[in-house]
């Protein structure tokens, strides 16, 4: 019995407890488990040593006194053979081997759960996609990869001249921005934060469509946008495009249209929107998208609000966690990911917004990320912005005074440019 050995794990190694038992699939174990395992943390929380060998009758009486008063004396020694058979079980376990397992079987539970839906006729969800999502997840929380996929090969010469080749990449419309951080490549995960109202997925647009112009003929920006009504959000990708502001654009369509296809290189396609109320945006649907294009840039409005991150239940900061890491991998094997997100209350009228004021984050997320650009915001000044970069990896071009550099601007909303 796995869970048996690890409650024995538990018992005898406190660092085994500290680590895994935050992650237990509570509804795989076997209820007297579950029980004695509860039983465990409230005793370390009063104790900082293994419950065995040195205090395994202190443990006893602190269950059979303190925790289960009232239970009858038949299911107390049963208790106390359990304790027994689980700390033979734990000679020669590993912990994550038992774990893996687990959330293996309660992954499968939940694989066999879609299959008997459609089978039985529910046909009115995307199975074959929510299939992938959970695969995906299921091997991402087991730690499952294929035998040598993750392995680097040391090439010294190619690995300087990815390091050192900044000619390659796509550039940034806003010259602050290409100077404090220089060309956007494969493996960048940039976020842009802000406070409400702050321009964020302005800059956003403005940014994108000018790098969508630079990538080769066939492939694309897909923009993930879980904000403002898709249309807005299609006009001011239009707008960023080509200069123009909503009146002149409804005055003469057609011609606006035919500067966002020239200014795209001839693909009005380019950037392909998706958009949230069509459906949520979820790790299996940004999957098929990257499988039906040839991507060159991913964008997200935010990223924060994509659907299908369960591992942590309710602990919000564990779910912001495993979204950007998810980040990282999608820019790491995908294309540069460009993510928005917003900034706290504390954050409200202030010029220089610094990464400790991230929403929701302690420092969760700043650590995946190679560079942060806060979009600051003076009531006293409304129609100037102020950009800052508190954390920057990137190789930053010229003067490494720009590395954290500071710049206000003033961005011209009516044609959506920073």
């Amino acid at each position: 019995m796995s869970d048996s050995a690890l409650l024995g794990l538990f018992l005898t190694r406190r660092d085994v407890y500290d680590k895994y038992s935050g992650n237990l699939p509570q509804h795989l174990l076997e209820p007297e488990t579950a029980t004695l395992i509860a039983d465990i943390g409230a005793w370390y929380e009063k104790h900082d040593d293994p419950i065995v060998p040195n205090d395994i009758e202190k443990f006893w009486e602190f269950c059979k006194l303190v925790r289960h008063g009232n239970m009858a004396e038949p299911k107390l020694l049963a208790f106390k053979e359990l304790i027994k058979h689980a700390i033979k079980a734990a000679h020669g376990a590993d912990a994550a081997t038992i774990l893996k397992s687990l959330v293996l079987r309660d992954h499968a539970g939940q694989i066999a759960e879609k299959a008997d839906r459609y089978s039985a006729g529910d046909t009115q969800f995307p199975f074959f996609e929510e299939l992938l999502d959970a695969v995906e997840v299921a091997q991402q929380e087991a730690g499952v990869h294929n035998h040598h996929s993750q392995e680097v090969t040391l090439d010294i010469h190619r690995i300087m001249d990815n390091l050192t080749n900044l000619s390659t990449g796509v550039s940034w419309r806003n010259e602050f921005l290409q100077a404090a951080l220089g060309a956007l490549r494969k493996g960048n995960f940039i976020m842009l934060a802000g406070f409400v109202d702050s321009g964020k997925s302005t800059l956003l647009a403005s940014e994108i469509t000018y790098m969508a112009t630079q990538l080769p003929p066939g492939e694309k920006v897909i923009y993930f946008n879980n904000e403002e009504q898709s249309d807005r959000v299609a006009a001011r990708i239009v707008q960023a495009a080509i200069g123009w502001s909503l009146e002149d654009i409804n005055r003469d369509k057609t011609k606006a249209m035919q500067l966002y296809t020239r200014e795209m290189g001839g693909d009005p396609e380019k950037v392909i929107l998706v958009d949230s109320e069509y459906g949520p945006i979820t790790p299996g649907l940004i999957r098929k998208k990257c499988r039906e294009y040839n991507v060159g840039l991913l964008a997200f409005d935010q990223l924060y609000k994509i659907k299908g991150f369960k591992r942590y239940g309710d602990d919000k900061l564990g779910q912001l966690q495993d979204v950007y890491e998810y980040g990282r991998t999608l820019a790491k094997t995908i294309a540069p990911v460009i993510a928005v997100h917003q900034a706290r209350g504390d954050a409200h009228g202030l010029q220089r917004i610094e990464m400790h004021q991230l929403s929701g984050s302690q420092q969760a997320v700043q650590g995946e990320l190679d560079a942060i650009v806060t979009i600051g915001r003076d009531v006293a000044v409304p129609n100037m912005r102020y950009l800052y970069v508190p954390k920057n990896k990137m190789p930053t071009p010229g003067d490494p005074a720009m590395r954290n550099g500071f710049c206000p601007v003033q961005p011209d909303f009516n044609i959506a440019r920073f």
